[in-house]
């Protein structure tokens, strides 16, 4: 429970830094790279790079329903360094482009009112 606690922390404070990978995700854990990539996949039956790019899409997530965003600030907010590459893997992981999730916000937001 500690370790998932940790690897939260440290993906909280440098999930906006594209430079950030597994390695140095394995470096501040303390551990070499195949060790943490075997105790990751175990947890969490995620590779660290699955991890850390689901945590990035979540926050995405939460960014875009707040609509006060463009795709491209939030893509560079998240630590992609491509636009196209985000919105690549956003739609793979939601089944959305990021403009069609942020308007789908929209039209929810519009419906409670």
């Amino acid at each position: 429970k500690l370790f998932m606690v940790k690897l939260n922390t440290i993906m909280k404070l440098r999930h906006g830094d594209e430079a950030f990978d597994v390695e140095e995700f394995a470096d501040e854990i303390n551990m070499r790279r195949t060790q943490f990539y075997r105790k990751v996949k175990a947890l969490t039956g995620l590779s660290p790079g699955e991890l850390i790019r689901d945590f990035r899409l979540a926050i995405a997530c939460t960014l875009l329903k707040q609509q006060e965003l463009h795709v491209n600030e939030v893509c560079y907010k998240v630590g992609f360094s491509s636009v196209s590459n985000f919105i690549k893997i956003f739609k793979d992981h939601t089944g959305y482009t990021p403009g069609e999730y942020k308007a789908m916000q929209v039209e929810v937001n519009m419906a409670r009112e």
